[in-house]
């Protein structure tokens, strides 16, 4: 079985879901140019990691300004993963990661482990890791604070092939969230790909360094810093091999 995926280390504008939308096709072109089976945005890709705002941006999977991501998925035959604030059953949203199919569905994942400080904002979700195939390989979706709970992946590590984790890491935090994903590759025998903001998004300063660990624990790719990249990674003749695009 082969793949190729890809990291969009994308930088978000505050709150402007239809610009980021915009911003996110720039990405999702350069991955089909590159033959690209799946794509993965950072944590709440969409609006910015704006946590005071979060229910004001709050919108449903099935809004139709959302549509433009979805026909993307169909027109070029990709999976791609997004964030945004998702409204739910209780009074907050969640913080999400919404996935485009190429048959024109979508399914949600919400965030499990929350940050200190954001449950003020946001609700965590009860739900296990989203596991979805795409090329015969299963991927289970993550967002930030879950990659520092064992459990989470635990959870699925039986049944999974590659971990995909949505984050905002600074540069103070790199260290620790990186080990974590390089520990939680070579414990569980899974590739790990991390897709981080280009840029500071809410409080934070982002790191970059979007990076791929094989399930050897052993970092293949890594953007070098800062800046709108898309890191592809391709799976051929059992090897990985992955390469950094900077996208205007």
């Amino acid at each position: 079985m082969d793949i190729r995926i890809a990291a969009a280390q994308s930088r978000s504008i505050s709150g402007d879901i239809a610009g980021n939308i915009q911003e996110h096709l720039k990405f999702i072109d350069q991955a089909h140019a590159r033959a690209v089976d799946l794509i993965v945005f950072p944590e709440l890709s969409l609006t910015g990691y704006e946590l005071e705002s979060l229910s004001r941006s709050a919108i449903r999977a099935d809004d139709c300004l959302l549509d433009p991501l979805a026909n993307a998925s169909q027109k070029y035959g990709m999976v791609i993963v997004v964030g945004l604030p998702l409204l739910s059953l209780s009074k907050l949203p969640h913080i999400a990661s919404l996935v485009f199919f190429p048959d024109g569905s979508r399914e949600i994942y919400a965030k499990a482990f929350l940050h200190l400080g954001e449950e003020a904002f946001a609700a965590p979700s009860n739900s296990p890791p989203l596991v979805i195939n795409v090329n015969g390989f299963s991927c289970a979706l993550a967002i930030c604070a879950d990659t520092a709970y064992p459990s989470h992946l635990q959870a699925v590590a039986g049944e999974c092939d590659l971990y995909l984790a949505s984050m905002l890491v600074s540069d103070f935090g790199f260290p620790i969230d990186a080990e974590n994903l390089r520990s939680s590759a070579f414990r569980h025998r899974v590739g790990v790909l991390m897709a981080n903001h280009a840029a500071r998004s809410g409080n934070f300063d982002s790191a970059g360094r979007s990076s791929f660990w094989s399930a050897e624990g052993c970092l293949v790719e890594q953007v070098p810093g800062r800046g709108n990249y898309l890191l592809v990674m391709s799976y051929s003749s059992g090897d990985w091999s992955g390469e950094c695009i900077q996208v205007e």
